[in-house]
């Protein structure tokens, strides 16, 4: 009885974390093609610009290869100037704007276009192993910092 006592939460646990871990290595995850689908008006991807269309291949020097991949780059250096490798057509462009800054975080002002068939990446077990970890933590921790928003109507955060 005792030991039914300790396994069950660590069996409540462990099933999530195997659960995702297993949607990572067999169906993988879904992320948008580095392809401008709207750009913001008055943003520092029109003054330089960026058109709907363009891929983007590269941020200062660091291949792109998902939607993921630029939002992070581009987060990382609010109102510093990015240097942009740029697919149009047949012609490759290098663009330099320089980004906002949006929630402490850099802005370019594009979205992604949804028209592009999305890049699928299966991560391999161990990977998929810790990354299932990763976002099951995340998860359970917003859950109970809601939660305990919720029950303290703390609506600041």
């Amino acid at each position: 009885i005792m030991t039914t006592l300790y396994l069950q939460p660590v069996q409540n646990l462990l099933f999530p974390i195997l659960l995702v871990s297993l949607l990572l290595a067999v169906q993988g995850q879904q992320f948008f093609q580095p392809v401008i689908g709207e750009v913001v008006k008055g943003s520092a991807a029109q003054e330089v610009g960026i058109k709907i269309g363009d891929r983007i291949v590269s941020a200062n020097g660091d291949d792109i290869e998902t939607w993921t991949d630029l939002t992070e780059h581009l987060r990382e250096s609010p109102g510093k100037q990015v240097r942009l490798t740029i697919e149009r057509g047949d012609e490759t462009l290098t663009l330099t704007p320089k980004l906002g800054v949006k929630d402490g975080r850099g802005f370019l002002g594009v979205s992604p276009s949804e028209d592009e068939k999305p890049i699928v990446k299966r991560e391999p077990v161990h990977l998929a192993l810790y990354k299932g970890t990763l976002l099951t933590y995340d998860m359970t921790k917003f859950l109970v910092v809601t939660l305990f928003h919720v029950i303290t109507q703390d609506s600041d955060n």
